[in-house]
């Protein structure tokens, strides 16, 4: 029987409570939530924060009083909201005062990712993909010593039983994946693959096979962005979103640049491009880019419908108008391109979840912000479809209209959207 969402939610957090619970030595309770600090590992930010487990009532002012009481001797500040909902409204503030703000999505694997590809990835020891951390960390993070991170990093994965896959080319290792396993459960902490060696379908081999090597585990995670594209690679591969949660940084004195250290790596941030495959295939390919792209309209839509019901008559009118038509006329013209080719093609649509936008105490603000960014994301998408050629080389006119004309309902969106913030409550 299939879990519910809330029940996947649950186990979740339960599962970063569990990987937290391996490595923090000090966990003691405040207002609304937990103080985590391990104090062997002073740069690994994960563990060393305030984490919020419920909707605080507080203003976020008081949030970063209770982080530097917390965190007093540490270099960094770092708080932990389960709930995105309640963090949603702190957001504009926290980046005000120079805080880094992260939605991280937490993803369950629930479907057979199909046949792995053509590529031998083996098991290596944790320190034979050294270079290849150093560059991903210099890639992110330039300039910057990676040195204590790094060893602080490697302990942590030994606590979690780590087990590293990858691939070789031209005599050396090209990428990695990383494993990690406590108890019945696991995650796929780290995919990562040389610049050099992108674009060869690398990175798609190395998850597929570290989702293998996870064995019968009750529960396998991965985690990402939720603001960017690796979330819908992960669902290619049998992993579904069930938990949303934000991350609040403040950078150590003198890392205006960029944090000496990451939270975390990157989780699989490096784009996959496709490989040699076949027209059925890349008619798949264009279905599941154009589901992408749909989902993440349906969400600008539910947002704007939120925000809608907030506003008075005549703010209401003008965002209905301005945001909402716009953006409602692209969800459809994007679903009945992909309906429409799929009739055509005979490659079945892939099923697509309901969003939800979330509780009216974001307000208005928050509401548009996040349907700008939803309707952004699908255009990138769909931009990125283009470039792809794969609607010219195994799309029609037809298709190619259709996310022509998506496309261009969302131009200009997001200057709409600031002008209406702008001038609402004149």
């Amino acid at each position: 029987m299939a879990m519910r969402g809330d029940e996947e939610r649950e186990r979740a957090i339960a599962w970063t409570h569990e990987r937290q619970a391996a490595v923090c030595d000090i966990a003691e309770p405040w207002a609304h939530g937990t103080v985590l600090r391990a104090t062997g590992f002073p740069d690994y930010w994960d563990y060393n924060v305030l984490r919020v487990e419920e909707e605080p009532r507080m203003g976020t002012a008081d949030l970063v009083a209770a982080a530097d009481a917390a965190l007093a001797d540490a270099a960094h500040r770092k708080i932990d909201f389960e709930d995105v909902e309640a963090a949603e409204p702190h957001r504009a503030e926290f980046a005000a005062l120079g805080w880094r703000t992260f939605r991280l999505v937490y993803m369950r694997h629930r479907v057979d990712p199909g046949p792995a590809p053509e590529l031998e990835v083996v098991e290596v020891a944790y320190d034979e993909v050294n270079r290849l951390r150093r560059a991903w960390h210099e890639e992110d993070f330039p300039g910057q010593e990676p040195s204590g991170y790094q060893a602080q990093a490697r302990e942590v994965a030994r606590r979690h039983g780590a087990r590293v896959f990858s691939v070789r080319r031209g005599g050396e290792l090209a990428g990695f994946a990383q494993l990690e396993q406590i108890g019945g459960s696991a995650e796929i902490t780290q995919v990562y693959v040389d610049a050099a060696h992108r674009g060869q379908g690398l990175g798609t081999a190395i998850t597929h096979v570290a989702i293998g090597a996870a064995g019968a585990v009750t529960d396998l995670w991965i985690g990402a962005d939720d603001e960017d594209r690796p979330k819908e690679l992960y669902g290619r591969l049998g992993f579904r979103p069930v938990w949303v949660s934000m991350e609040m940084i403040r950078l150590p004195a003198g890392d205006a640049g960029g944090p000496s250290v990451p939270t975390r790596p990157p989780a699989c941030s490096q784009h996959f491009p496709p490989m040699a495959i076949t027209l059925g295939e890349s008619r798949e390919r264009i279905l599941a880019e154009l589901g992408s792209a749909g989902e993440q309209l349906a969400l600008a839509r539910a947002c704007l419908t939120e925000a809608y019901e907030l506003l008075t008559v005549a703010p209401a009118d003008r965002l209905e108008a301005e945001l909402f038509a716009p953006v409602q006329k692209a969800f459809g013209r994007c679903k009945r391109t992909a309906a429409q080719f799929a009739d055509r093609t005979g490659v079945e649509v892939p099923d697509a979840e309901e969003p939800q936008a979330g509780r009216p105490s974001q307000g208005v603000k928050s509401f548009v912000d996040r349907a700008v960014a939803a309707a952004g994301e699908a255009d990138l998408i769909l931009a990125e479809l283009q470039d792809s050629m794969l609607p010219i080389e195994a799309g029609d006119p037809e298709l190619r209209a259709g996310i022509a004309e998506v496309r261009g309902l969302l131009s200009g969106l997001a200057a709409k959207a600031r002008e209406f913030q702008r001038t609402l409550g004149r």
